[in-house]
């Protein structure tokens, strides 16, 4: 690459990056959250109520009415492609009806 190649992509990149960072600027003054998203968005409490998860380990196991029926793979069929039927070419008197 000659020297004119390299100047020329630094700095494109260095227009580029400085356009990025001001727009990122720009958007991040002027973006706001409205209250109701805020409190959606809220972080969850790191604690557990340990009393419900011990109620759920001790929960009585339902086994189901129905078993479930193991499906037992089997080969699928394979089919035979056979080519289509060659249509004979008519001669020259049938295809006109006979006159020529």
């Amino acid at each position: 690459m000659k020297r004119n190649d390299i100047v020329f992509f630094l700095v494109s990149t260095m227009i580029v990056a400085i356009a990025w960072i001001i727009f990122t600027v720009i958007h991040q003054s002027q973006s706001t959250i409205s209250d109701s998203v805020a409190q959606q968005i809220a972080p969850i409490a790191g604690s557990f109520d340990m009393q419900t998860i011990e109620q759920i380990k001790d929960r009585t196991q339902v086994s189901p009415l129905i078993s479930t029926i193991s499906a037992v793979p089997t080969a699928l069929p394979t089919q035979t492609i056979t080519p289509p039927a060659r249509i004979a070419p008519q001669s020259s008197q049938t295809a006109t009806g006979g006159a020529q």
